[in-house]
């Protein structure tokens, strides 16, 4: 019987994030596509391991996204695999959406310096 994961549980720097709606795990690109005379090359690219998260605000004090820097962040998956991410820093803090009865959400986007799955 095969067995999807369907919850995450992320935390990052030891604070649970219960304030979270998604988790997106960006797709990893190792090769670009180069031009050449008459035919198509491929050259290696650094890794680049980024990650996203839709933000519920609470009413209380939000979590400071902003100032995020160096942060390990490690996200338990419901199937028993974890992902561990060093280093990580906030690149961007998304539009803040609001959907007119109860909550307001902002996508965040991380980026991360290594990655290790277990």
């Amino acid at each position: 019987m095969a067995r999807y994961v369907s919850r995450a549980d992320v935390v990052i720097n030891g604070q649970a994030m219960t304030d979270m709606k998604d988790f997106d795990i960006k797709a990893l690109k190792t090769r670009d596509q180069v031009n050449m005379m008459n035919k198509t090359g491929y050259v290696n690219k650094t890794v680049r391991h980024q990650f996203s998260l839709d933000y519920v605000k609470p009413a209380g004090t939000p979590f400071d996204f902003a100032g995020l820097e160096g942060a390990t962040v490690v996200v338990s998956m419901d199937d028993g695999s974890t992902i561990n991410y060093s280093n990580v820093c906030t690149l961007e803090l998304g539009d803040l959406k609001m959907d007119g009865e109860k909550e307001a959400v902002q996508t965040i986007l991380f980026g991360a310096e290594s990655r290790a799955d277990q």
